[in-house]
């Protein structure tokens, strides 16, 4: 089942190492999303599971794990997530300056060519009033 198309998306699921948690993880992943897994699971079973997102279509898929009956297990689960979005956010940045630099340059050109005309057109113009006819 497919749920739309969710590249370039994140979703985190919880609960996601068994069950319903882990079917919602695998639909997500199969519909392009990039998937933060959380759970109680131990490291092996958090492997296991980052592969068969990874086989679903979410190939840089997280495990993030933790138990949020905790409070400070809680906040610890936000700082993690808030990291992962400012590294996409810095990576996404970083992409759109680097296709905007050529439009800025092309702009900055022609700002430049219509100082120089604004400079020269005038001087022209004068020349041709020196000269004789």
């Amino acid at each position: 089942m497919i749920i739309a198309d969710l590249t370039g998306k994140t979703a985190l699921v919880t609960g996601s190492e068994r069950g319903i948690g882990k079917a919602i993880a695998l639909a997500l992943a199969q519909a392009g999303a990039r998937v933060a897994a959380h759970g109680l699971a131990e490291p092996d079973e958090a492997q296991a599971l980052l592969t068969e997102l990874g086989q679903a279509g979410s190939p840089d898929a997280t495990f993030l794990g933790g138990d949020l009956r905790h409070i400070p297990e809680i906040d610890t689960l936000m700082d993690e997530v808030a990291e992962m979005y400012e590294r996409e956010v810095d990576y996404e940045l970083k992409t759109l300056a680097s296709q905007i630099e050529p439009i800025l340059i092309l702009g900055l050109g022609i700002l430049v060519l219509i100082l120089a005309l604004g400079v020269f057109l005038p001087i022209w113009d004068l020349g041709k009033v020196a000269l004789p006819k």
